[in-house]
């Protein structure tokens, strides 16, 4: 397997870790590729630690069907900390709690929390708790018992209008942005569609690998279409004092968790294609 670093900081200072790459990151690192940029280092989500993210380069594109548009790109891994509770407990049950002998209470989330966060040595001060997050994102068995067989992931691509003004480096590049909170109120840009497409996690539980539950989803949006549309039914139904409603566009598929990230990805890469020239290559 391939392997990338983890950049973070630590009293002032920038540390690099060496992790494994997933295929997802890979696969999506070729999308990138194909659209002439690449994923930055990787670094701790800026807002929550327990995330391990890289932005792309934006790019600038000139579509014959939606004008210019800045195509950015987003790979997001989610430590033990940020996996569905209910599943947290459901492993640490089978593969935790059931080695204590004479146990009778009932597990809680609180229980399962508190031994997740003692494993990682959260609680040692600022400095072990850097140390846990990187290694909860790095180490699929940085929790004793509840070792990961595949970490939860995101995949999310952003195609925007241009705006007026752009923030460029001090090299005369794009700033990167985070784009995971791109269907929030508020959000700077306006997305011409939106991609995301989640992969869940998977532990080992007693030495295997526990049955597959979820699969893989991907969901494409069409922000500023919903946007004119919204628009255009309230100002109609204002007329006849109807509620104003909100119009959602969207499209939802599921993927079983083997099938091939590539394919995946070649599927993102046709729909921009598509989207944005009317040309699946």
């Amino acid at each position: 397997m391939a392997k990338r670093i983890l950049s973070h900081s630590w009293k002032g200072s920038r540390s690099q870790t060496e992790y494994l790459a997933s295929h997802t990151e890979l696969a999506l690192e070729e999308l990138c590729a194909s659209f002439g940029t690449q994923l930055e280092q990787a670094d701790l989500g800026k807002i929550n630690n327990a995330l391990l993210v890289r932005l792309s380069k934006p790019v600038i594109i000139h579509s014959k069907r939606l004008g210019p548009q800045i195509l950015q790109f987003q790979y997001t891994k989610f430590s033990i900390l940020e996996t569905d509770t209910k599943h947290l407990k459901r492993v640490y049950e089978q593969s935790v709690a059931s080695r204590i002998k004479r146990r009778k209470k009932q597990v809680t989330n609180e229980e399962v929390v508190d031994y997740i966060q003692k494993e990682l040595g959260l609680e040692k001060g600022k400095e072990g708790r850097i140390k846990g997050l990187v290694s909860s994102l790095i180490n699929n068995q940085a929790v004793e018992g509840m070792n990961f067989k595949r970490f939860g992931k995101e995949v999310y691509v952003g195609c925007f209008e241009s705006p007026e003004k752009l923030s460029f480096d001090k090299e005369g590049r794009l700033e990167p942005f985070a784009i995971h909170d791109t269907l929030t109120p508020g959000f700077p840009y306006r997305a011409s569609f939106f991609v995301k497409f989640y992969v869940p996690p998977r532990f080992f539980i007693s030495g295997c690998a526990e049955q597959e539950t979820q699969n893989c989803s991907l969901s494409i949006r069409w922000p500023v279409l919903e946007n004119e549309l919204s628009t255009d039914l309230n100002r109609a139904g204002e007329i006849y004092g109807i509620p104003e409603k909100r119009v959602f566009v969207s499209n939802d598929y599921e993927f079983e968790p083997s099938t091939s990230r590539l394919a995946t990805m070649a599927f993102i890469r046709s729909f921009i294609k598509q989207s944005l020239d009317g040309t699946v290559f």
